[in-house]
């Protein structure tokens, strides 16, 4: 059930929708995801290179998280309504948890390199 102070009907469901979606997301970089805060790093160069790495890391769960409902296997790792990079770290880390890795966003084709995620 919405609630809100502005007129109802389906662009205001998508507009708490996205406004949900951009909140988690924050969330996630911040405490619940990966703990920037704590690095205690001040060379920025250093900085940089860990921004690089966390901000390939969150592409790369959400692209894990995205694949998990896209495959309609949201159920198997969901109770929670977890968001997409969440969903994707829970899969990832089940998929550790039986010695088998993650699927990989890239895959070397033979006219280069191919990211059959954006499908």
């Amino acid at each position: 059930m919405l609630f809100s102070d502005r007129p109802g009907g389906p662009a205001r469901v998508r507009e708490y929708r996205q406004r949900v979606r951009a909140e988690a997301t924050y969330q996630d970089e911040q405490g619940r995801g990966f703990g920037l805060e704590r690095s205690k790093l001040v060379a920025l160069d250093r900085i940089d290179r860990l921004l690089l790495a966390v901000h390939l890391a969150l592409w790369w769960g959400y692209g894990l998280g995205l694949q998990v409902v896209r495959n309609g296997q949201r159920a198997r790792f969901d109770r929670r309504d977890l968001s997409l990079l969440r969903l994707g770290r829970t899969a990832c880390l089940k998929t550790l948890e039986r010695d088998h890795l993650p699927a990989l966003p890239f895959r070397q084709t033979s006219l280069g390199w191919s990211f059959p995620w954006l499908r």
